[in-house]
């Protein structure tokens, strides 16, 4: 599944609890900061135009009532986590994290947040079930692949990198690349259990 989800919030630099005075103000400050006949460079002429485009759209939503309760239902969901400059750029899965390694397809920015979560069950060959979702535990031994990360946790790897992943984490990739999932354990390709993750992938959005 894939959709964009703007932070209005974000955008604006204003709470949830913000009111409609302040959403105000916000909004006056940066549109008048962000007025394309403020420069004279092209090409901020354009990223000024777009992000007046932006600013409008997010001022637009929160002064109307009806659009502000419809954004607010999906909010806190999305982004009551997650840095507010931030805005969702996709949504993706399950995947399933079956034999330890997946190629999600995914494309990374350097600076992108990606969040995972996840549900089922981690299940290795050997040693049966693992109660919880991640199945994690600390005292990560060194022979494992990121031993640095809790052991038996979700892993994503990006360009020789591992991040902490699981059940509602994210972190801000330091590369670009492909986004692969995996279990932190020492066998390869040994989980047969029915674990899921869901992967959302956000944005700088700073005006």
């Amino acid at each position: 599944m894939e959709h964009q989800i703007k932070n209005y919030y974000g955008i604006l630099s204003v709470h949830k609890n913000s009111s409609i005075e302040e959403i105000t103000k916000k909004y006056k400050e940066k549109i008048k900061y962000s007025h394309p006949d403020n420069f004279k460079n092209q090409t901020k002429k354009i990223l000024a135009t777009k992000n007046t485009v932006l600013l409008n759209e997010a001022y637009s939503n929160l002064t109307d009532p009806t659009k502000k309760n419809e954004f607010d239902s999906i909010y806190d969901f999305y982004f009551s986590t997650i840095p507010s400059p931030y805005s969702l750029k996709k949504e993706y899965g399950p995947f399933h994290v079956s034999k330890d390694n997946v190629d999600t397809s995914i494309s990374v920015n350097k600076g992108d947040i990606i969040r995972t979560l996840s549900k089922g069950t981690v299940w290795f060959s050997m040693f049966g079930p693992i109660l919880s979702a991640n199945g994690e535990t600390y005292n990560t031994p060194d022979n494992y692949p990121a031993p640095n990360l809790l052991k038996n946790s979700l892993i994503c790897l990006i360009n020789n990198t591992f991040y902490q992943g699981g059940n509602d984490r994210y972190f801000v990739s330091n590369d670009n690349g492909q986004l692969y999932l995996r279990t932190n354990d020492s066998f390869f390709e040994d989980n047969f259990g029915t674990w899921e993750i869901y992967v959302l992938q956000y944005s700088l959005t700073e005006v």
